[in-house]
């Protein structure tokens, strides 16, 4: 169930966030809007922070 959980929050990376970091960086400036911008952000840090925590989960349990 921690392997599942985890894969899910990094293809939600892999889709709603790297697409629009790699836009970014090869532009040099943000062209999705303001509203974007501030969800991107979120999910950003959410979606990472919830990586981080299934990685420390699956060790605490195999542990």
């Amino acid at each position: 169930l921690f392997l599942v959980s985890l894969a899910l929050a990094d293809i939600l990376v892999a889709i709603l966030v790297l697409p629009f970091s790699l836009a970014n960086e090869v532009m040099g400036y943000w062209y999705f809007g303001g509203l974007w911008c501030s969800l991107y952000l979120a999910l950003d840090v959410l979606l990472c922070t919830a990586s981080i925590g299934h990685l420390c989960a699956i060790s605490l349990d195999r542990y």
